[in-house]
């Protein structure tokens, strides 16, 4: 019984959560051209855009919080020199 339990238990944690979004004419009409030139469906459009989006925010607000600690910023041809890896970039 344990085994079971906790394949049902895995069985739910991965379930996706549903969310409804309103789209203007302009965002709908482009969605579903999108989704029919590439025969996917509109949600497979709306999840990778939303994906994306929200990874891009996370690593900006990172990027963000290192720059706010004011340490010194290092270029990449700098430090490649400095470490004998210049003809590596």
């Amino acid at each position: 019984m344990k085994i079971m339990n906790n394949i049902t238990h895995s069985a739910q944690e991965s379930k996706n959560r549903v969310v409804t979004v309103s789209l203007g004419k302009e965002a709908y009409s482009k969605l579903e051209e999108l989704a029919n030139e590439n025969e996917r469906s509109k949600s497979y459009f709306l999840k990778k855009a939303l994906d994306n989006y929200l990874e891009d925010l996370y690593l900006y607000k990172k990027a963000i919080a290192v720059l706010e600690k004011d340490e010194p910023i290092h270029d990449l041809k700098d430090m490649a020199k400095e470490y004998g890896l210049s003809d590596k970039i």
